[in-house]
């Protein structure tokens, strides 16, 4: 029985959603910075660093390092460097070796940082409020120091760990194994009960299906977190170069306060494990619901309305509670950072066991709820009961309705758009960009010259112009001072230093002039640039063909078994017979336009709101010779906007045009999804890589 669920779950267009999840995860995942903080680098630069440094001891590195920095930060200022980069550019040099100085300070300070720890927990131990011996002060403070004794010999390694740091996915990859045991719940109970497909078991063997269930359920789960998850260790491979898996835990950026004494090999299997079990624990809830709500949509949204509220943050001042949500248990990575044990009746139990323990013994209970009501619940082949489900008269529905369940339901059309939905608001739900120091006085410059060119601005930029010059001449007198030997040395470079200091904008008040004068040469306008930029520049390109490939994606999985699904049923010859034909056709395309169309907007309207509220798309009104990004120039800059948009939506459009052809054509549905699925995606993926 075992056997047949599985292949039940792996094959049809079950399996192809589950495919379709994996390089979802594949290409989000390959969209994230390389590991690190703050600053916006390629993980080759890092590798360049680290193999400079790789022969040194920690402290050593670090002392390189900061003697390097210093001079970067001092050349960034002064304006003279004549040493090589390695991202050609000062700006960015300083970004990359502040990260890995941040890096090799944790990995030098391990001894200290330890010892630190172990002196402070001695020194509380003498307070008198941690004296009394039942107290859950005295008994945290005793059971952290023994925890931390142990790593007394541990000597964290200096090594470029991105592959580790890698393993997490940023958080979307727990989000698509959430959907991965949605899916899995919904094949296994849902789907049979609405098609009535339901094995008939006796009265004794209705506890062995369901346990032949839970059983291919839980081997499915534990094949997505190896892919999942491994997936996301090979993309760390090959952006970030190999992890030591011998090196210890400590050796990984983040987790200097990791209490466990294992290396980075065992965080990695200890990691899928914990990943594994919790979501084993929340996918008893998703069964519960399948079991409790008959139809597959009400039951996927019962399930994740139970997980949504689970997953609440609460107060920062009940660690209790906080534990106690989906959250806590989610995060795998902080189990292993971080120690921290909750006050449970005056007993430190660590928070990770409480976690795991408090979601198991949910599961199990939600489990054994599902048990009964699928006992209740489940049909006895008795004869009496096959004649009532014989004789029952259904009331008929129209064609169109026909064709909608079909599309929504059937083809999971409508858990799709949903899935889409959640995807596209999880992804720029925090915009991960903000404006720098020039955008802001790039924005100063447009709020004066916005609008038609006049003589009033142009004195205004001429007046800046004369600013930037007067310390020019400044410069040039002060170096003439030193030649004279009228200032010293010291003196002329703190002097220089400040009038450098003054010149900060002068090449983007170039920029500006350009702009300007190229408005008024166009009898255009002066408008911000910053989200036109942003939308259509490179790195807007980059981004609109990942989301044409979210895009086609969606279509592929909606619309390859509007027509190949009537074959699979045997229901293309009682249509081809009918009256009515000609009809169910026309039905066909207006939802399967109207499936493209709620698709494009998905797709399209988050992002261009995200990048609205930060960069602000300008200049609506003004003639569309204003802004130079816009090739098509008709009109306003709106209206060329939106031709770009109406343009965008003729391709969805045949794009889900080559997607029916290709369902009817093949007239099976893991084909025309394989087949629609290679012909759209692989020249947008070509483009994103080399775009």
């Amino acid at each position: 029985m075992i056997r047949y669920e599985l292949k039940k779950l792996l094959r049809g267009q079950t399996a192809a959603l589950f495919a379709a999840l994996l390089l979802l995860n594949v290409f989000l995942v390959a969209q994230l910075r390389a590991p690190g903080v703050g600053w916006e680098y390629d993980a080759r630069d890092i590798q360049t660093l680290y193999a400079a440094i790789t022969d040194l001891e920690p402290q050593e590195a670090a002392e390189r390092l900061d003697a390097l920095h210093e001079r970067l930060l001092d050349s960034f200022w002064n304006g003279e460097w004549d040493g090589p980069l390695i991202t050609g550019d000062v700006d960015g040099d300083l970004g990359v070796v502040g990260s890995v100085l941040e890096r090799a300070k944790e990995t030098a300070g391990y001894p200290a940082y330890l010892e630190n720890v172990l002196a402070t927990q001695a020194h509380l131990l003498t307070l008198p409020v941690y004296r009394d011996p039942q107290s859950f002060g005295r008994q945290n403070l005793l059971i952290s120091g023994e925890v931390y004794s142990r790593l007394t010999d541990v000597k964290p390694r200096l090594c470029y760990t991105g592959m580790a740091e890698t393993l997490p996915g940023g958080r979307i990859t727990d989000v698509l194994l959430l959907l991965f045991a949605l899916l899995t719940a919904l094949t296994l109970f849902s789907e049979e009960r609405k098609h009535r497909t339901l094995l008939l078991p006796l009265r004794r063997g209705r506890g062995l299906l369901f346990l032949a269930k839970l059983a291919a359920g839980g081997i499915l789960l534990a094949l997505g977190v190896l892919l999942l998850y491994g997936c996301n260790l090979f993309i760390g491979l090959l952006r970030c170069g190999m992890t030591p898996p011998d090196a210890p835990i400590q050796s990984v950026f983040g987790f200097q306060q990791s209490p466990w004494h294992i290396t980075v090999g065992g965080y990695y299997a200890l990691f899928l494990l914990a990943k594994w079990i919790a979501v084993c624990c929340v996918s008893g809830v998703l069964v519960l619901a399948c079991n409790a709500v008959r139809n597959p949509i009400g039951a996927a949204a019962l399930g994740l309305g139970l997980l949504f509220a689970a997953a609440q943050p609460t107060q920062a001042a009940s660690p209790l509670l906080s534990a106690c949500g989906l959250l806590r248990l989610s995060d795998t990575e902080r189990m292993f950072q971080t120690y921290l044990n909750l006050d449970l009746f005056s007993s430190p139990v660590p928070e990770a066991l409480f976690a795991l323990g408090l979601w198991a013994c949910l599961g199990g209970l939600c489990l054994g709820w599902a048990a009964v009501l699928w006992r209740v619940r489940s049909p006895i082949p008795t004869e009496r009961k096959r004649s009532v489900v014989l004789t029952r008269k259904k009331k008929p529905g129209t064609l169109f309705g026909y064709e909608a369940r079909k599309l929504l339901l059937t083809e999971r059309g409508l858990l799709i758009l949903l899935a889409f939905l959640c995807l596209q608001l999880w992804t720029y739900r925090d915009f991960p960009e903000r404006l720098g120091s020039d955008d802001y006085l790039y924005l100063n410059y447009a709020d004066v010259l916005k609008g038609a060119p006049d003589a009033e601005k142009d004195a205004w930029l001429d007046r800046r112009q004369e600013k930037y010059d007067t310390v020019y001449a400044q410069l040039a007198e002060l170096d003439r001072r030193l030649e004279a030997g009228q200032v010293t040395p010291e003196s002329h470079q703190i002097q220089a230093g400040m009038l450098q200091q003054e010149l900060y904008g002068e090449e983007l008040l170039q920029k500006v002039r350009g702009q300007y004068d190229q408005a008024k040469q166009n009898d255009g306008q002066f408008v911000s640039l910053l989200g036109w930029e942003r939308l259509f520049g490179r790195r807007g390109v980059r981004n609109w063909i990942g989301l044409g490939i979210k895009l086609c994606l969606a279509v592929a999985l909606g619309l390859s078994s509007v027509c190949a699904i009537e074959t699979e049923t045997g229901m293309a010859q009682l249509l081809n017979c009918a009256v009515r034909k000609k009809q169910a056709r026309r039905y066909r395309r207006i939802l399967a336009f109207s499936y493209t169309t709620i698709v494009f907007f998905i797709a399209t309207i988050p992002y261009m709101n995200a990048v609205r509220s930060v960069y602000g798309i300008d200049g609506l009104n003004a003639p569309a010779a204003s802004v130079p990004q816009l090739s098509i120039r008709i009109g306003t800059a709106g209206l060329s906007l939106a031709l770009y948009a109406v343009g965008a939506f003729l391709l969805s459009v045949l794009a889900s045009m080559l997607v029916c052809i290709f369902s009817k054509r093949f007239r099976r549905s893991i084909s025309a999804l394989i087949a629609s699925s290679a012909c759209l995606l692989s020249p947008l993926i070509v483009l994103f890589l080399t775009s």
